[in-house]
């Protein structure tokens, strides 16, 4: 009788089995967690770092990667780890070409839309564009509209995107989070008139 690879690398970490389940109780296909007031972080031989997180229905963690970590931020509006805490993520297994994966694939995390945004407080300590920032946006977008990109197509693909509240969304650019940044630059470079949530980069 063969070996288990799957039993073999279960350890501790929170991976993804090389039939596309992930390795918790069950070993379930896309399941979905909530986050835990018990962050760590975790530093490789290489010298990089990365935040790990642990969850209410298991005492397996995750090693969060640099794009589900802005998955996560850029839905909570905040990089602060205390901000995540009650947040329900979806982890589904993808292929890994990269070939540092022992099963061959690798982990992405969605974090579902469908429960509830930041609120103002949440967002208040967060770092924001600030005036000038907000102000050459609003100048960028001035110089888009020939191509049909406007300020409410912008919001709409924030607010799709998860990123809200709405009242922070409807304020000045100037009062929205810093980490928006990235994700507004991309689509000012390459602005889309029509928004569908399956263009929505984040």
């Amino acid at each position: 009788m063969g070996i288990d690879a799957n039993e073999v690398y279960r350890g501790d970490f929170i991976k993804a089995n090389s039939d596309g389940t992930i390795n918790i109780d069950g070993n379930p296909t896309n399941p979905i967690l909530t986050l835990i007031d018990d962050f760590s972080e975790q530093e490789f031989p290489d010298g990089k770092k990365q935040i790990v997180c642990a969850f209410k229905e298991t005492g397996m963690t995750l090693g969060l990667n640099g794009g589900n970590m802005r998955e996560i931020m850029n839905f909570t509006g905040s990089s602060k780890t205390d901000k995540w805490v009650g947040l329900k993520i979806q982890l589904t297994a993808v292929r890994d070409d990269s070939g540092k994966s022992k099963t061959g694939k690798r982990i992405i995390v969605n974090v579902p839309r469908d429960q509830g945004r930041p609120t103002v407080a949440d967002t208040a300590d967060i770092p924001k564009l600030g005036k000038e920032a907000g102000n050459r946006l609003i100048a960028a977008l001035e110089l888009q509209k020939d191509r049909g990109f406007t300020m409410g197509d912008l919001i709409a693909i924030l607010r799709l995107g998860g990123c809200g509240p709405d009242d922070v969304l409807n304020g000045h650019p100037e009062s929205w989070p810093r980490l928006w940044a990235p994700a507004i630059k991309k689509w000012l470079d390459a602005p889309i008139k029509a928004i569908k949530e399956e263009d929505i980069p984040f």
